[in-house]
């Protein structure tokens, strides 16, 4: 699978790094105790990227790889900073995607669920803003449903059903955090996002009344460009 965006996270890290090693010492002090414990509610955005299928069943030969829709999501963490410069939370995240080549197929979106720790390198600047780079990882699962692939008359004469699966997710993000009033103010991120786990797909194809099923286990490989939006605690 390519991965065409290794520019975004080198930059990301750059411009984290230059920050740190160029913030006003003045403005550090003014953050010289960790900030406050808070929570997140998130809007989750997935742009561009591959996602990468292989199956290594005798009977179904499954490999491939097609590009990826915009995905969609929501999400909610919850961090508590060990010093002013580095955090330690969970997230927990779902997403929905799909691909250019199920799309054409009338296939349905899949979904994932993320279940991640974040810890994150923090930059406090001042008291209005404060920025970091995370490296959220985790677990994930994967869920699909029973999808209506061809039909003649009105009749299904093949479906595809997707069990649900289970596999890991791992991020780097560039990210902001700005108060608007009190504790309460907005966040947002940039980074790149990627998705493997397994999943059992079964196809069944009914001609003159008669049913042949085949299973074979699925690897999905994904990475995306990520952005995040959301409201923090």
């Amino acid at each position: 699978m390519r991965r065409p965006f290794h520019a975004p996270i080198a930059i990301a890290i750059a411009t984290f790094a230059a920050a740190l090693l160029w913030a006003p010492g003045d403005a550090q002090a003014q953050r010289s105790r960790a900030p406050d414990n808070y929570g997140a509610v998130t809007l989750l955005l997935g742009f561009g990227g591959e996602a990468e299928y292989d199956s290594q069943n005798v009977n179904v030969n499954v490999q491939g790889q097609s590009d990826l829709e915009a995905s969609l999501g929501l999400g909610g963490r919850y961090m508590a900073p060990l010093h002013k410069h580095f955090a330690l939370g969970g997230a927990l995240g779902f997403l929905s995607w799909q691909t250019n080549a199920r799309d054409n197929n009338n296939l349905d979106r899949s979904s994932l669920l993320d279940l991640s720790l974040v810890p994150a390198g923090v930059l406090p600047v001042g008291r209005d803003l404060e920025l970091y780079l995370s490296l959220p990882l985790g677990l994930t699962l994967g869920f699909g449903n029973e999808e209506a692939a061809a039909s003649a008359g009105g009749v299904t004469m093949a479906t595809v059903e997707t069990d649900p699966g289970v596999g890991l997710n791992l991020g780097l993000m560039f990210g902001l955090r700005v108060p608007v009033s009190g504790s309460i103010g907005f966040l947002g991120e940039l980074g790149f996002s990627y998705h493997a786990f397994s999943q059992d797909v079964t196809s069944r194809i009914t001609v003159l009344g008669n049913t042949t099923s085949t299973t074979a286990e699925v690897d999905v490989s994904m990475g995306q460009l990520a952005m995040n939006l959301g409201i923090f605690f």
